[in-house]
């Protein structure tokens, strides 16, 4: 019934990067569905609840061509702290689908590690929940080609924080260490897995 989704940071009531959320939704519809969304889906009309300003609300946003539904529940950051490469070149994620059953199969291959770092024809592009930054000791680097173009990342990408590049899995040594993030995960240097975590 809802093929697409989105994850909304909710902050006070408000969705965080709604613009951005927008136009991946208007995009994704037209993809999708081969039709412009004409503001069946608009997000700035949303109804959502006011919450305390301390607390962080993860939105799963449902959606279809006409009509959409809302799951909200407070906000908890996974600790991720490990990673294991996992090769898939076949693997094809250019929307939020609600689909996500190749990315569960190949999490399920992650051994002791917290989540998988998935590389396609060589090149580096996501986890499963995020997207990733490299720091090369100069500056903050993603994959230019990702399974998923992330809100966040465009939001970087659109501030100059960080650049797209081709990372292949050869030229991991090159960096210190690496960032995740997604609609709830902020660029938090504090945050950093480094690359001999990574199996």
């Amino acid at each position: 019934m809802f093929p697409l989704f989105e994850t909304f940071k909710i902050i006070s009531g408000k969705i965080n990067n709604l613009e951005y959320h927008q136009e991946r939704i208007d995009y994704s519809i037209k993809l999708f569905y081969g039709k412009s969304n004409n503001n069946n889906i608009v997000l700035k009309n949303l109804q959502l609840p006011v919450n305390d300003t301390s607390e962080i609300l993860r939105c799963r946003f449902n959606y279809n061509y006409e009509k959409y539904e809302l799951n909200l529940n407070p906000y908890i950051k996974s600790k991720i702290n490990s990673l294991k490469i996992i090769y898939d070149d076949k693997i094809d994620y250019p929307l939020k689908y609600s689909d996500r059953n190749r990315l569960n199969e190949l999490f399920e291959l992650r051994e002791n590690c917290d989540d998988i770092l998935i590389c396609k024809r060589g090149l580096i592009t996501d986890t499963t929940i995020a997207n990733v930054v490299f720091y090369d000791g100069l500056r903050f680097v993603t994959p230019r080609v990702p399974l998923l173009k992330g809100t966040f990342r465009k939001y970087l990408l659109d501030k100059g924080v960080i650049f797209e590049k081709d990372i292949s899995i050869h030229e991991l040594v090159k960096y210190e260490y690496l960032i995740l993030i997604n609609a709830l995960r902020e660029f938090d240097l504090n945050d950093r897995i480094y690359i001999k975590d990574i199996k």
